[in-house]
């Protein structure tokens, strides 16, 4: 009877991992990175394979964006504008471009552990990446990155209104704290 138990368990075990729609789809080829005439083009990639497992979470205005692996690359359209992105895993990275029209605004997410005592946090950042460092960079990398999209059929929750709000009050408390690093990212030039 309890070989009975057991197979039981481990079919209906199966039955949920085969039910489960995968987070990411992927595509063969990377894309060339062209911005149509009127939008951004963002193109973020997450190169190191270190905490694989722990997908970084993408959102725009508190909507979710998409997602990266490790090794994994994809691109997003924007509006001309200023724009935060924010990057999350166990804690949140931000990023805010004023988006040109036309032009490619590259980005690093890095993902590492942070120990504390009582465990370890996985952090997330998003770093702007300049044109010529980002051919050479998908040059060398080209056959070791994939190129994700988020899956459709993967129901996943926008942040939460006021968890958005605070993310913009942090990034203002930053950007006041910091003017330099801030007026230089929000003019980063795209390519």
């Amino acid at each position: 009877m309890r070989h009975v138990r057991v197979w039981a368990f481990l079919c209906v075990l199966g039955m949920l991992f085969l039910g489960c729609e995968p987070l990411l789809i992927y595509e063969e080829n990377i894309p060339d990175w062209k911005a149509p005439a009127d939008k951004a083009l963002l193109v973020v990639c997450r190169p190191s394979k270190l905490y694989s497992g722990k997908p970084g979470l993408l959102y725009h205005k508190g909507k979710y964006l998409g997602a990266l692996q490790g090794g994994d690359v994809t691109s997003f359209e924007m509006e001309p504008g200023e724009h935060l992105i924010v990057a999350k895993a166990d804690s949140k990275g931000l990023i805010k471009f004023n988006y040109r029209a036309g032009k490619v605004y590259y980005v690093v997410m890095a993902i590492y552990p942070i120990p504390n005592p009582l465990t370890t946090i996985i952090a997330v950042s998003l770093s702007p990446q300049p044109g010529d460092e980002a051919a050479a960079f998908y040059e060398e990398k080209k056959g070791k990155l994939k190129f994700a999209r988020p899956n459709p059929n993967r129901e996943m929750e926008d942040m939460e209104e006021d968890d958005w709000n605070d993310e913009v009050k942090d990034y203002g408390k930053w950007a006041a704290d910091h003017p330099e690093d801030a007026a230089k990212e929000s003019n980063y030039p795209g390519y």
